[in-house]
């Protein structure tokens, strides 16, 4: 798990994480589901991956 959130908060999409460390989408989502830490730990970066997006949605920009 260390190593999926490793890949994961340097921007890779979850399927290629899951790909890139040899899971099933499933295996993602099951781990979701039983520990709590590792949801928490995924929406950690989840909500930091998403500010600057928000930022600019508030402000009426785009990154285009």
């Amino acid at each position: 798990m260390p190593l999926f959130l490793e890949k994961y908060s340097q921007g890779k999409s979850i399927r290629s994480v899951c790909k890139e460390i040899g899971i099933g989408l499933q295996t993602y989502y099951n781990w979701r589901k039983n520990y709590e830490r590792f949801d928490t730990a995924c929406k950690d970066v989840e909500k930091v991956s998403d500010a600057p997006q928000s930022y600019m949605a508030e402000a009426g920009g785009s990154f285009e």
